[in-house]
């Protein structure tokens, strides 16, 4: 179920490539440090694909840790699809980083 979600997520990533960060917003003082934060996850991520970490990682870092109903689970989605976008990417990880970076300072002005 978690490779079937993981290739779901995969191509959602490769549909919306364009928009790297899946419309986070943040709000107040916390911008520049929250955009800092994801653009170097992605930038790690891109790091893991080439190393051979398996994709599936990212499920469990995305993981929403809280009381659900049981058996139900759920994700952080805007940072998920930046991770599997990140396996995607075919340029250096400091072009993924300022990418994402960018697109999120111009989400947050």
């Amino acid at each position: 179920m978690e490779r079937l979600f993981c290739i779901l997520v995969l191509v959602t990533g490769v549909l919306q490539s364009s928009n790297l960060i899946a419309n986070t917003t943040y709000t107040g003082s916390d911008i520049y440090p929250a955009c800092h934060a994801h653009a170097m996850i992605g930038f790690d991520s891109v790091i893991n694909s080439r190393l051979g970490v398996p994709a599936e990682i990212a499920l469990d870092v995305t993981r929403i840790h809280r009381a659900l109903s049981p058996g139900e689970e759920a994700y952080m989605l805007d940072l998920l699809t930046t991770m599997m976008t990140a396996y995607l990417w075919k340029d250096t990880p400091q072009e993924f980083y300022v990418q994402v970076f960018n697109q999120c300072m111009d989400i947050n002005p």
